[in-house]
């Protein structure tokens, strides 16, 4: 698989994806000008998140669309039995105008931030998903380099190796097709932990707000956090999930829709108050 490119292709139908370990721990930053080192502590699994010296910052949830449009191309592949590889190449007014974005000279330089945070941010966890634990110091893209053809100029994104066995063992979760249209930082990471405990074989689930704090990677204090997640619950528009907040318990509640059914492509995940 080394050095094998596949061709992202808007006209597949395919299901946006997120691999499970971003999704059960705050990985990427919600503000774009975080730039310092982190570690994580949730229930006995840890996480640091570290960057190269001189880097931009973090990677930020915004620029984990690239993984996520490189993984659901990968997945739509490997469901049809396509060969794949370990590079993606996609346009970017292809990724642009698939996540919502213009593309004006500062989408392509904003898209050109977003690939160097990912190539400079590294983490280490204890976590492990079905017997897939990262390495030290695991890389979000291994590289990525522009490509000029006749026929387009291509962006190539070399996906790690991890990534790649997650895909291949199954390992990701759906996200809703609405997902890109989560403006708000915040609101992604809260949607990711909604889909992560609710998205499979469990319709409800909760967390407490101290728990969701820590999940979500937030650097308020946890009672202006609380004041913020009260607030959400009133203005939350995402009909597939109810969220209610019962003093410092949030509970959440999937309403499955006709076209939904319960996916082999997750893992179980009972409740965590």
């Amino acid at each position: 698989m080394n050095n094998a490119v596949y061709q992202c292709d808007l006209t597949w139908p395919y299901k946006l994806k997120s691999d499970l370990f971003s999704l059960m721990l705050p990985v990427f930053a919600l503000d774009g000008k975080a730039t310092n080192d982190a570690t994580i502590y949730y229930k006995g699994l840890y996480l640091e998140i570290t960057t190269i010296k001189n880097s931009i910052g973090r990677a930020t949830i915004k620029d984990k669309a690239i993984l996520v449009f490189c993984l659901s191309q990968l997945m739509a592949k490997l469901n049809n039995s396509y060969e794949t590889g370990n590079i993606a190449a996609f346009t970017a007014y292809d990724f642009l105008t698939t996540i919502g974005k213009g593309t004006t000279g500062k989408d392509y330089k904003d898209l050109e931030k977003s690939l160097q945070r990912l190539n400079n941010t590294r983490i280490t966890t204890n976590l492990t998903v079905k017997g897939i634990s990262l390495p030290t110091e695991a890389r979000l893209i291994t590289e990525y380099r522009y490509i000029k053809t006749s026929a387009a100029n291509y962006i190539e994104v070399t996906l790690p190796e991890w990534l790649l066995e997650c895909a291949h063992k199954g390992i990701v979760l759906d996200l809703h097709s609405t997902y890109f249209e989560l403006s708000r930082p915040l609101h992604r990471r809260i949607y990711e932990i909604c889909q992560q405990k609710c998205g499979g074989i469990y319709p409800k689930g909760k967390i407490s707000v101290s728990n969701l704090h820590r999940l979500v990677g937030s650097g308020s204090s946890v009672a202006k956090f609380r004041c913020v997640i009260r607030e959400l619950t009133q203005t939350w528009n995402l009909e597939h999930f109810n969220l209610t907040l019962n003093k410092s318990i949030l509970h959440i509640s999937k309403t499955l829709q006709k076209s939904e059914h319960p996916t082999a492509n997750t893992v179980a995940n009972k409740d965590q108050s």
